[in-house]
């Protein structure tokens, strides 16, 4: 069988030679030998139909793929060949970013390229290059006999904890206006509380937009902030904030080092454990992580937002009665909240049951009162237009801002696009 697949790899590279036109082919495979197996077949292969071979390093330093390929040039005459993309990944994702921003660059020119994806790096790059991603032109997978690992749940199901400052629908101007307030506090101990808050919103802000680096810069004063004031409850806060952008830019260890047992212990937070579970289920603890979100469920039966979360991991670990059932008692102890009949539909599509997917979808939508682009894509493609459902997610990415961050982080989004790639 993987012979076969490496056939098909080489007859795409030898029609696009023949007829000069563009090849992205993206190759999954977790053994680094089955990688180096391509990368010789590709290299016998270029030498027998006479064209160059090209093998691109990248780094950190040097994530752009793009660029190295426009520094070679030669584009009729040579195959490209990238490996190991998470080198150039970063705490910002780089490598893929610059990939699907350079999409149409390997089209329009007629690049022909090879990348060799782990299942972590196959992830990553549907994620942080959708774009790039719908542009390939063959997709192969030559792990063999085991099961692909589960991939990483969104960070949109991790949990912030709760602010009393009035957001906007317009994400720049409450920016602005929480920047404003801050810059004019006093330099006193009386409004270092004050202060804190402002600074949580601001992470918070930035993040939803996908500014990661300012979102960073605020959470960190905060938490230096927090512990020379010694306000632990606040201190709580800042380091679950940190978490999520850890967790968001894959660091997921570094969360668990980030903890202070101290203060974690005296100022036991069920919105922090939460999310340290669902960094554990990200490290491969699954079993761990999923027993103690049942615990987190149990001690904290009235957080909605617990139960849902508890509800993806399942339903992420194909475990979809047991979803069903955290999805169903959302739906029962708080009906006036859309997201358990959201996920409850979701599950019900993902195992098969269509007809009840689209009765829960229906009943979610007369809890929807404000426009909303997530629902409605997760609507249509439950009701079978897929088509239109996936035509407004590229399109909403492709506008930018808060609502691109909202598609990209959101679970029923992430769980469809799944199954539509299947």
């Amino acid at each position: 069988m993987v012979d076969k697949k490496i056939q098909t790899i080489l007859w795409e590279v030898g029609q696009a030679f023949n007829s000069n036109r563009p090849t992205v082919i993206l190759l999954s495979a977790d053994s680094l030998v089955e990688h180096q197996r391509v990368q010789k077949d590709l290299i016998d292969f270029s030498h027998q139909k006479h064209f160059n071979f090209h093998d691109i390093y990248i780094d950190q330093h040097a994530p752009n793929i793009a660029s190295v390929v426009q520094q070679i040039g030669n584009f009729k005459n040579t195959l490209f060949f990238v490996a190991n993309l998470g080198r150039g990944a970063g705490r910002n994702n780089d490598v893929y970013r610059s990939l699907n921003f350079m999409r149409e660059y390997f089209i329009e020119n007629c690049v022909k390229i090879v990348i060799c994806l782990t299942t972590q790096e196959e992830i990553a790059l549907s994620k942080w290059a959708p774009d790039f991603w719908s542009f390939r032109h063959l997709a192969v997978r030559l792990t063999k006999s085991r099961k692909p690992r589960l991939p990483d749940l969104p960070s949109g199901v991790m949990i912030w904890h709760k602010t009393s400052f009035w957001f906007s629908t317009e994400t720049e101007k409450d920016i602005g206006f929480a920047s404003d307030l801050l810059s004019n506090l006093p330099d006193t101990f009386e409004a270092s509380a004050s202060r804190l808050d402002l600074l949580y919103v601001l992470g918070h802000l930035f993040w939803s937009i996908g500014q990661l680096k300012k979102a960073e810069e605020s959470i960190r004063t905060g938490i230096s902030l927090s512990q020379g004031y010694e306000f632990y409850d606040y201190l709580i806060r800042f380091i679950n904030a940190n978490n999520i952008i850890l967790y968001e830019q894959g660091c997921y260890a570094e969360i668990l080092d980030s903890l202070e047992p101290n203060v974690i212990k005296e100022y036991k937070d069920e919105v922090i454990d939460c999310n340290v579970n669902l960094s554990y289920y990200a490290l491969g603890k699954r079993q761990i992580a999923l027993k103690s979100m049942d615990r987190c469920v149990r001690i904290n039966p009235e957080n909605p937002s617990i139960m849902r979360a508890n509800g993806y991991l399942q339903l992420n670990s194909r475990k979809y009665d047991e979803a069903r059932q955290k999805f169903q008692t959302m739906v029962e102890k708080f009906p006036g909240d859309p997201s358990g009949q959201i996920g409850l539909a979701v599950c019900d599509y993902l195992s098969g049951v269509h007809e009840n997917s689209r009765e829960n979808i229906i009943k979610a939508s007369k809890h929807i009162l404000n426009p909303d682009i997530v629902f409605d894509i997760c609507y249509n493609y439950i009701l079978g237009q897929k088509d239109k459902s996936l035509k407004d997610y590229f399109n909403a990415l492709d506008e930018g801002g808060r609502k691109k961050w909202q598609l990209l982080r959101d679970p029923n989004i992430f769980f469809l696009l799944e199954e539509a790639r299947l």
